[in-house]
């Protein structure tokens, strides 16, 4: 007979006890282990594959923490956090030892792209007039050279061409396409106006938002991109006029998730000691 069995861990999960005995680290591993069922073929065995692969996981999501704690004070930056799904294989074996056919003996361990943590950030005043926040869903548009990006930090510059654009001289999006401001002295309004100092409408803010936020990556310190995925308007944005809307890493979180990484590490890297202290007594044992 043959048994098969899938997991998917939700992607704030630590990480699950397998059927071998080992422990698979939620990450964005893309690793693909394959396993000989028989010692004769010389492969290295399933437990030894899902504890390497629990191992390289949770270096990814060491590296994922880490830059979470780097940005905790990035003007609208999103958490990364990882998740994964494994499938088990095991393979049923007949009397002598002999692998049944048609039975799999592979160890599958596999990830994607970390996924972004869509919970908002604190709002902090800035008092700036530039500066403006989201209290709720929705997204500032940006035009990038390759394609619309997507950001939750309202904190805008007027650039050398006049227009209103983010720190990085992205030209923020209007409802009519890029807002020239002409001069630094403009504000935004709680309805998203841009409004000049003699009160003229200069344009107003594009929000926009996702049927599924999940559409969105990473690209760059606090901007995202949805390739493929389009977005829809939000008439009724409701929006802070001279505030900004923080990270919404919480620091403590982060660091108590590093102790539990390096436990978790710590099981892997102990399963593997223990899987070749049990080949040397093996190989041992057999040339005695």
């Amino acid at each position: 007979t043959r048994a098969q069995i899938a997991i998917t861990l939700h992607p704030d999960a630590p990480f699950v006890p397998t059927a071998l005995g080992m422990c698979v680290a939620d990450g964005a591993a893309a690793t693909t282990a394959r396993a000989g069922a028989s010692s004769g073929e010389g492969a290295m065995a399933d437990d030894m594959y899902v504890a390497v692969a629990g191992a390289v996981g949770r270096l990814q999501q060491l590296d994922q923490t880490a830059n979470n704690l780097a940005n905790s004070d990035t003007v609208g930056f999103r958490r990364l956090r990882s998740g994964f799904s494994a499938a088990l294989e095991a393979a049923a074996r007949d009397l002598e030892g002999h692998p049944v056919e048609g039975a799999a003996a592979s160890v599958f361990v596999s990830g994607g792209a970390p996924t972004l943590d869509q919970r908002p950030g604190p709002i902090d005043p800035t008092g700036r007039a530039l500066d403006v926040a989201i209290d709720g869903p929705g997204f500032f548009v940006l035009d990038g050279a390759d394609g619309p990006r997507y950001t939750r930090a309202g904190h805008f510059i007027v650039d050398l061409e006049g227009n209103l654009a983010d720190p990085d001289g992205l030209p923020v999006q209007g409802s009519g396409g890029p807002i020239n401001v002409g001069a630094p002295a403009a504000s935004i309004a709680a309805n998203g106006d841009v409004v000049s100092v003699t009160g003229e409408v200069l344009g107003r803010l594009r929000v926009v938002d996702f049927a599924d936020p999940s559409v969105l990556t990473a690209d760059g310190a606090n901007r995202m991109r949805a390739d493929g995925a389009a977005p829809v308007d939000v008439d009724a944005a409701r929006l802070v006029p001279g505030s900004v809307e923080r990270s919404n890493v919480r620091a403590v979180e982060e660091i108590a998730g590093l102790v539990e990484l390096q436990r978790a590490f710590e099981i892997v890297m102990r399963a593997l000691q223990s899987d070749d202290q049990m080949r040397e007594r093996l190989l041992q044992e057999v040339s005695s």
